[in-house]
């Protein structure tokens, strides 16, 4: 019977002749754990490591390996192909390590056990670089990995330290570009960086779980955030290069909605706000944060709109009321109302102005049976001119002086006749222009004391009358139609 031929060194523990020493030693390792008789029940395990046994004591030391090397290229029966058949795979399968290798001898993939004993699968490139890797660390917990031709990290999936799901990709530099995470109580996160390792946006969850989305600067200053209240209310907010808020979308603290806008100062320029009433607010302000124009609803729940100078004086106002009545005031730098266009308590309309001391100058008033009057006063709050009405309806105008005496007055009898009086500083009548009780046409004057000095008087017959009458009433002359 011939003697078999002996087993090939490389063939026993599956490598490369061209594979390296740590490569052999994983080998050895995992194929003595795998045909460890006190683990393997099978009759040939004891067999088998002794055959592992003989191999790896060669090829683990550099000088016997050598002259293993040159009896085996010398050996006419030496082959560096593995053997075919069923029994050589059925190896492979069940080993812990092996190795590919291309035509030149580089080792370009495997598996082999880490330093802990776990597993390891990876793949080199033709320099020798590992390019992608799968792990299965202790815990047994797996990750992947993929490598540039300089050795670095560029791609990982797998989970972090503290054992929790993480996807992160790097840059040539280290630094992470993208990740996604998830945290132990279950809740994601994605961010983006840039090339300097500046968090740049990141999207997910708060630690409260409430979700959230930012994107910052490469200063770190937030320029656009998204996020959500416990109580379910979302904000959204805009920054500027200097980490200062510039706008504003989302809920006030009791809730209700709001939007505005701030300057680089901190100073709100605009804003939008819903009262916890339902009723809403618009509001423009200046540089200094002085309100400087609203739109809204008053105390009441009235419509009005005013504007304010820097000073927070009321120059402009439109205004309801309650019964739906409109006003429209005009204020002066002190904040007193100087135009009022409107409607009067009686719900009738109006228009006045007013000096910086309260005193109405002009005033134009519809009263409640439709009549119209126009009055101007003077500062001392004293009406100077009317036009208007008279209380029984008939038009009229007059003017007066500072004292309040009637100083021209133009008037409509109820029977459609006119009068014009002068009246003197006192309140005296001294001269009247109109008709008489008869619808006659006459003049008089009067002096101080009232007494008519002078008369010209047109009869129902048409004739006329001219008087002159001394200071203490005797007439001196009579000039008519018979002189």
């Amino acid at each position: 019977m011939p003697t078999p031929e002996p087993a090939d060194l490389y063939e026993i523990l599956q490598v490369h002749p061209a594979a390296l020493p740590e490569v052999i030693q994983a080998a050895y390792r995992g194929l003595a754990d795998l045909n460890d008789p006190a683990r393997n029940l099978e009759s040939d395990a004891a067999a088998r490591l002794a055959e592992i046994n003989r191999a790896y004591g060669v090829l683990s030391d550099p000088q016997r390996r050598a002259d293993y090397d040159r009896e085996r290229t010398n050996a006419a029966s030496s082959s560096s192909e593995l053997p075919a058949g069923d029994a050589v795979v059925h190896d492979v399968v069940r080993a812990k390590s092996f190795q590919l290798v291309d035509d030149a001898g580089r080792i370009r993939a495997g598996l082999s056990p880490n330093d802990d004993g776990s597993p390891m699968l990876f793949m080199n490139d033709q320099d020798g670089n590992c390019r992608f890797a799968v792990y299965q660390l202790t815990g047994g917990s797996q990750y992947l990995t993929f490598m540039d031709q300089s050795g670095n990290e560029r791609l990982f999936v797998g989970d972090d330290s503290d054992g929790t799901p993480t996807f992160f990709m790097e840059d040539g530099s280290g630094n992470r570009r993208f990740e996604i995470h998830q945290r132990r109580d279950g809740s994601q996160v994605l961010s983006f960086a840039d090339q300097n390792g500046n968090l740049r946006l990141i999207t997910g969850e708060e630690v409260d779980g409430t979700p959230l989305l930012n994107m910052i600067d490469a200063a770190g200053n937030h320029r656009l955030a998204v996020y959500q209240q416990p109580d379910g209310s979302s904000s959204l907010v805009f920054g500027d290069q200097n980490g200062n808020m510039r706008l504003f979308a989302g809920a006030s603290g009791s809730g209700t909605p709001m939007f505005y806008m701030t300057d680089k100062s901190g100073n709100r320029r605009f804003a939008i706000r819903q009262r916890d009433d339902g009723a809403h607010e618009l509001r423009f302000g200046d540089q200094n944060g002085n309100l400087r124009l609203y739109v809204g609803e008053s105390g009441n729940g009235t419509p009005m709109l005013y504007m304010a100078d820097s000073t927070g004086n009321r120059r402009f106002a439109i205004e309801q009321h309650d019964g739906g009545r409109q006003g429209v005031v005009l204020f002066d730098h002190r904040g007193n109302g100087r135009i009022v266009f409107g409607e009067s308590d009686e719900g009738i309309p109006m228009l006045f102005m007013a000096d910086s001391a309260g005193n109405r100058r002009f005033s134009i008033e519809q009263r409640g049976d439709g009549s119209q009057r126009l009055i101007f006063g003077d500062q001392n709050d004293v009406i100077r001119l009317f036009m208007g009405e008279a209380s029984e309806g008939t038009p009229m105008l007059n003017m007066t002086d500072s004292k309040g005496n009637r100083r021209f007055t133009v008037s409509q009898q109820d029977d459609g006749s006119h009068g014009v009086i002068f009246g003197d500083q006192n309140g005296n009548f001294r001269l009247v222009i109109g008709q008489s009780d008869n619808g006659t046409p006459i003049l008089y004057m009067t002096d101080g004391a009232g007494n008519r000095r002078f008369s010209l008087e047109q009869h129902s017959d048409g004739s006329q009358n001219l008087i002159f009458v001394d200071r203490i009433g005797n007439i001196v002359n009579i000039m008519n139609e018979d002189t």
